[in-house]
C-alpha cells in the first residue's frame, strides 16, 4: 500500500521575518538589553551599550556566513579555543598585584622621618616599584590525550 511522507518534518518552524524561534528570542533578548542599556547607563556610554547590544543582536539573529550562523560560528570558536588552549592560573603573579602599592596599604607607624636622597639617585616610587604581571596567562597549544 503505497503512502505519502511528508518532506519538511525536520525543517524548523519560522515565526515572524522568517526567524526560528531561537533566532527569534536572539532579537528579543538584544531589543530588551538595548533598551534597558538606553535608559539604565548615563549619556553616551547607554547610547554606545545599546547600539552594540543591538548589532549583536542583529548578527546573532540575521546573521549567516558559509551556510552557518553566527551564533554557531561563536560556540564553534570557543570549542576551539578551550581545546586547543589552557589558562592557567598564576598564583605568584596575583600575590605581586595585591601587593602593589596602591592596592591595599596600611599606614606604618613612623619613629623618624626618612633621610632625603641627594636630586641625583631620587626616582619617583612607581619607577621603583615592579609592574604587575597578569594573573591569567595563556599556555600555548596542546595536544589531548587520545
Amino acid at each position: 500500500m503505497p503512502a505519502r511522507v511528508p518532506l519538511d518534518v525536520d525543517l524548523e518552524d519560522r515565526l515572524i521575518y522568517g526567524l526560528t524561534p531561537q533566532r527569534f528570542g536572539y532579537a528579543a533578548l538584544a531589543l530588551l538589553t538595548a533598551m534597558a542599556a538606553w535608559h539604565s547607563l548615563p549619556g553616551l556610554l547607554g547610547q554606545v551599550a545599546a547600539v552594540a547590544a543591538g548589532l549583536l543582536g542583529a548578527a546573532l539573529a540575521w546573521g549567516r556566513f558559509g551556510g552557518r550562523g553566527f551564533d554557531a560560528w561563536l560556540w564553534s570558536s570557543l570549542r576551539y579555543l578551550l581545546r586547543n588552549y589552557r589558562l592557567e592560573f598564576d598564583a605568584a603573579a596575583f600575590r605581586r598585584l595585591l601587593a602593589w602599592p596602591g592596592a591595599r596599604r596600611r599606614p606604618r607607624l613612623r619613629l623618624a622621618p626618612r633621610p632625603r636622597r641627594p636630586p641625583a639617585e631620587w626616582t619617583p616610587r612607581r619607577l621603583r616599584a615592579p609592574l604587575p604581571t597578569p594573573s591569567l596567562r595563556v599556555v600555548g597549544s596542546w595536544e589531548a590525550d587520545p
